[in-house]
């Protein structure tokens, strides 16, 4: 038993006095940290110089190269990829557009984070301000919605039908393009006017919105903005002006004016009546079947049978009613100085395509005075609005001088035709004064 005790001893003693071989410390490896990327992008704008960049850092080490590369949007020229920062332009848009970018940073070691840069470019635009009245108190509270291509916005308006309505239109839009606005109510009877361009209307610029949205009414002041009529009168003058025009919306100015000029004024004041009284009517007058007031107005088959059906039932009432819209201010509202022309041109009536070989331009000027020019002679007047007419006062005797043929002019007589014809000639002067040779 004391033997083996001394043996355990003795190997004991042995064992803790060998050394190890290698006393270095082991060495535990660490993983390397990829790149930290952050940034902050706010929206950018069409047609501008614009840059983006990311903030990348690298905690154990440092950044080693970046990469952009566009994943989404609008095609853009950019430079400086292979850096924090890219360049380009922004190219014209139409639509406010969404863009992304997929950014990888790399660290010194090869460790790659993948961002998403991601932003919009946003579209200039104009904010047209259209204010005025639906007239009829069967619009009280209607829906007005005005459209400019593909443009649109829309809004209440308020228990006397006023509005005032915010349209944002894309700043490349050509400014004579014509402007379209609806009231509905709770019927199908829809009103409608045709302003006809945007250039009439002021405009601010500004940043985009949405812009096809409800807005709230206001029936505040609007400074300069012009009043626009929406009624019986102006949906008459928009179902001719598309009538004349092959069945489609002119959509200029230089369009509108063009077909505004063969527009009979007779077809105008009883569509407008005719309008009126379905409108003021208790019961739909529209043929059965048929809740687009705007259509049965276009077509000249309906338009007809409508007009034939409302004389038989109430015989009379279109010619009253075309006399109570006359002396409504509210649907034809008086003339005043300011809104006489400073050039006017009257012309004899012809058909579509033809063109007017006789009429007279009338200059009115701002102090009263004017002058009309004719085929005939030059004449100054004077002018003044008279109970809503221009009234004009000539300062001289309305007479002109014209070169009529010697056998048509009837103050000669056969002998002095014979004398003039063995002269070999044709025509003479008349002087025609206050309607006497």
């Amino acid at each position: 038993m004391k033997r083996s005790i001394l043996s355990l001893l003795v190997t004991s003693a042995f064992l803790s006095g060998c050394g190890s071989d290698d006393d270095t410390p082991i060495e535990i490896e660490t993983q390397n940290k990829a790149p930290a990327v952050s940034a902050n992008f706010s929206p950018i704008v069409e047609k501008s110089s614009s840059t983006l960049a990311v903030i990348a850092t690298d905690s154990d080490g440092s950044i080693a190269k970046y990469a952009w590369v566009q994943t989404a949007g609008p095609a853009l020229a950019i430079t400086g990829g292979d850096t924090a920062e890219i360049s380009f332009t922004t190219p014209s848009i139409a639509v406010d557009s969404p863009i992304s970018f997929t950014v990888n940073v790399t660290d010194n070691e090869g460790a790659v984070t993948e961002f998403i840069a991601e932003t919009n470019i946003d579209r200039i635009e104009t904010h047209y301000l259209l204010a005025g009245q639906v007239v009829g108190v069967q619009y009280a509270s209607a829906l007005i919605s005005a459209t400019v291509g593909s443009e649109s916005a829309s809004i209440a308006a308020d228990e006397n039908g006023n509005f005032s309505l915010n349209l944002a239109i894309d700043d490349d839009v050509d400014l004579s393009s014509s402007v379209k606005l609806i009231a509905s109510n709770e019927s199908s009877l829809q009103l409608a006017s045709l302003l006809p361009s945007l250039e009439q209307l002021s405009g601010f610029i500004t940043q985009a919105q949405s812009s096809s949205k409800i807005l709230k009414a206001s029936t505040q002041a609007v400074g300069d903005t012009p009043k626009i009529s929406v009624s019986a009168v102006s949906t008459a003058l928009y179902t001719l002006l598309v009538a004349e025009n092959g069945g489609t919306e002119p959509t200029n100015i230089d369009a509108i004016k063009l077909i505004e000029s063969q527009i009979d004024p007779n077809a105008l004041i009883e569509i407008a009546a005719v309008v009126q009284i379905l409108i003021n009517s208790e019961v739909s007058l529209l043929p059965q079947g048929t809740t687009d007031l705007l259509s049965v107005l276009a077509d000249p088959e309906q338009y007809n049978a409508l007009l034939e059906s409302i004389e038989q039932a109430t015989p009379g009432v279109i010619e009253e009613t075309i006399i109570a819209i006359v002396e409504d201010p509210a649907l034809t509202p008086p003339l005043e100085a300011a809104d006489v022309p400073s050039l006017y041109y009257q012309t004899t009536p012809v058909a579509a395509s033809f063109i007017a070989r006789f009429g007279s331009r009338y200059e009115f000027a701002e102090n009263g005075t004017g002058q009309r020019a004719s085929n005939f002679d030059i004449l100054e007047f004077e002018w003044s609005i008279n109970s809503g007419d221009i009234l004009l006062t000539y300062s001289q005797d309305q007479g002109y001088t014209s070169y009529p043929m010697v056998s048509g002019v009837e103050g000669l007589s056969q002998v002095q035709k014979d004398a003039l014809f063995a002269a070999n000639i044709d025509q003479v002067d008349v002087v025609i004064e206050n309607g006497h040779y």
